[in-house]
């Protein structure tokens, strides 16, 4: 009763399409839920996310969602991002955790790594809005959680307005890894809320790379795969 109360007073809205909540609805309406875009290769271990990185050896590569900018997906991301709805990202890995965990590829992944921000960018703005995404992730996984290991040491611009090219050079060197000894011979699976060029994630792989035995997997909220992207 008094939730049902408070909720007249101070309804919450849908991270997607920002209409109000039923009191039944978490996070994400369940219309937006039944239409959001969501890939129809979120398993497949060969689908064209292996493209954005064919200079890379990635093993695994999945995407819940199709991302398209002035959609729902973007105000998704945005909402997690930029409006301080962590629980977004906890929603969302449940989500797609949920079809990850019915796949025997990714159940053999060892432990999951968010990509890093800039200690000055997680001041501001208070969270990574991957952390909680990757943290249940690797709770539906059964891997370990680890955001220490992989660090940001660039405190590099937004990157929205620059090519692909500008970007992949702004990216370039700006990750540091710790302890590289924990992650050896072991199956990564490294996390992202959207991949466009892939620069950023580019930049955290050249770093890993350098890890005895690793093997790298990717996951991400959202993949755009418009090759002017």
């Amino acid at each position: 009763m008094l939730n049902e109360i408070l909720y007249i007073f101070f309804p919450k809205s849908c991270g997607s399409c920002n209409l109000p909540l039923h009191t039944f609805e978490d996070g994400i309406c369940t219309a937006c839920r039944h239409s959001l875009p969501e890939m129809i290769f979120i398993s497949l271990v060969e689908n064209q996310m292996h493209s954005i990185f064919e200079e890379y050896n990635i093993y695994l590569a999945s995407a819940l969602f199709n991302f398209e900018k002035n959609t729902e997906i973007q105000e998704l991301i945005h909402n997690l991002k930029y409006r301080n709805q962590k629980k977004l990202g906890k929603i969302i890995g449940q989500w797609h955790g949920a079809k990850l965990a019915t796949d025997m590829n990714f159940t053999q992944v060892d432990v999951v790594l968010p990509v890093p921000i800039h200690i000055k960018k997680l001041k501001n703005r208070g969270y990574n809005q991957i952390s909680n995404y990757g943290a249940i992730l690797a709770k539906k996984l059964n891997a370990d959680f680890n955001e220490t290991t992989l660090k940001k040491t660039v405190n590099t611009k937004t990157q929205a307005k620059h090519s692909r090219q500008q970007r992949f050079d702004n990216m370039l060197n700006s990750m540091q890894i710790r302890n590289p000894q924990i992650l050896e011979n072991k199956h990564v699976l490294l996390v992202d809320d959207v991949i466009t060029t892939g620069a950023t994630m580019k930049a955290c792989i050249e770093c890993l790379n350098q890890v005895k035995g690793i093997t790298i997997s990717i996951a991400a909220m959202a993949v755009t795969l418009l090759e002017d992207a």
